[in-house]
């Protein structure tokens, strides 16, 4: 595919993930998008963070409806994960 980095140089270096959002997984994610001035796709295991830091003050300003969504959003990876070839 076109725009695809897979396991670059670029990405050896220690990665510490905030989440501000419930649900979405990104924190876990070993792929990206980098926009600059075309879309890039990053894909590598050096993606997951070395530390993950949850500040649950931060999900204290999220609105009913984003709360509901990463809920869904969660149970949606859950049950992905579950038939996952990738195991």
């Amino acid at each position: 595919r076109k725009n695809v980095i897979v396991n670059s140089e670029i990405l050896k270096c220690e990665l510490i993930a905030v989440p501000s959002v419930l649900g979405s997984g990104s924190e876990v994610s070993s792929s990206s998008i980098i926009l600059s001035n075309e879309k890039n796709y990053l894909a590598s295991i050096e993606l997951i963070p070395n530390k993950i830091i949850y500040d649950l003050s931060l999900y204290s300003t999220l609105s009913n409806n984003q709360k509901i969504f990463g809920l869904g959003d969660s149970i949606v990876h859950m049950v992905e994960s579950l038939f996952s070839s990738l195991r």
